[in-house]
């Protein structure tokens, strides 16, 4: 027997056979449901004062009851096309909702963009592994041994500049290393303080030369701005005075097993985790998946970020300072398009 929702009339029973004390398996026998239904109905719709009820069990039931229709009767045409092609862009259902708030559209709150998922997963749909954890069970974290090495001449985080702690400037990074399944190639991940824009790099080792390679490669490919960087203490950083020197640059360290210090790098890289899971190999990673996960992460909204993108945030002075220039532009040449009239009219006469 399966669980369903009890009717009225089978309340009533459950009072009266309650009344002549008979048996949780008995009643359930006469109402025809599990008995841990009847014994998860008398525990949780019994009242204090009175016992168990069948009106007063049916009331505090409806109250209990999630509205499961409501928000997805909402979600059709369009607005759900929309809302599954989010999805299949990795978008979590807080920021599509939070999203087409910022954008003044058709809205729907975050819990109803669930129901509509729990529902079509009860109609056969495979919406919710679209989802980044779907169903997985949390497992105990066990700390892995990291070789940590004495870092000569380095700088804690205390010695940055107001404009990296406070985040009010953008072009300071944090940076670290995700591996997969097998020792090898990993992926170095570079994050704005700020704006929460990535940059991500395959390394074939985990040895200091090729992390600081790459490092300088991915910001010699964007030509973005890098002001600071800030790493833990593994060995992959060690030679951060040759970055320093490439990028012209200032390199920070945290302070030893504190990771909350790089808090946007560690975000960053449990989102990553939707698509480098752990339980995969690196091998045969390519530039192009590596670049199309880049691009998935700076165009999704970001709740911190107002769920602007990463991507607005960090070109938005930029493309305010080209729209500066371009306006200036057009004032030049209005003003010489003037002269050259009175110029040949000056000449005709």
């Amino acid at each position: 027997m399966s669980y369903h929702h009890l009717t009225l009339r089978q309340r009533y029973i459950i009072q009266e056979l309650r009344g002549l004390e008979k048996s949780i398996t008995f009643i359930a026998r006469e109402v025809k449901v599990d008995k841990s239904t009847v014994s998860r109905e008398i525990k949780r719709n019994s009242n204090i004062r009175g016992g168990y009820k069948a009106l007063g069990a049916q009331n505090y039931a409806k109250m209990r009851r999630p509205l499961l229709v409501e928000y997805p009767r909402k979600i059709k045409g369009p607005l759900e096309e929309l809302i599954i092609q989010k999805l299949e862009d990795g978008w979590s259902p807080e920021q599509i909702s939070g999203r087409l708030r910022l954008e003044g559209k058709q809205t729907v709150s975050t819990e109803g963009i669930y129901r509509y998922i729990i529902m079509n997963r009860k109609s056969g749909g495979k919406l919710y592994k679209l989802l980044r954890r779907h169903g997985r069970k949390q497992r105990r974290g066990y700390r892995r041994n990291r070789h940590w090495v004495k870092i000569e001449r380095r700088k804690f985080i205390e010695c940055r500049s107001k404009a990296a702690n406070k985040r009010t400037q953008l072009g300071h990074w944090e940076r670290d290393l995700i591996h997969g399944m097998r020792s090898g190639p990993a992926v170095l991940t570079i994050v704005d303080r700020k704006s929460r824009y990535t940059l991500l790099e395959k390394v074939k080792d985990r040895s200091s030369d090729e992390s600081t390679s790459k490092t300088a490669r991915a910001f010699k490919r964007t030509g973005l701005k890098c002001t600071t960087v800030t790493n833990d203490n593994g060995a992959e950083f060690g030679a951060f005075q040759n970055l320093a020197k490439k990028l012209n640059t200032k390199v920070y360290f945290t302070h030893p097993y504190c990771s909350w210090e790089r808090g946007t790098n560690e975000n960053t890289n449990g989102l990553l985790r939707q698509y480098l899971p752990k339980t995969c190999s690196y091998q045969r990673l390519t530039e192009d998946y590596l670049r199309k996960i880049e691009r998935k992460m700076n165009k999704r909204p970001r709740k911190i970020l107002g769920f602007k993108t990463p991507e607005e945030i960090h070109f938005a002075k930029r493309e305010n300072l080209i729209k500066g220039k371009n306006e200036l532009y057009k004032d030049i040449l209005k003003r010489f398009a003037e002269e050259l009239r009175w110029l040949d009219v000056a000449l005709q006469v």
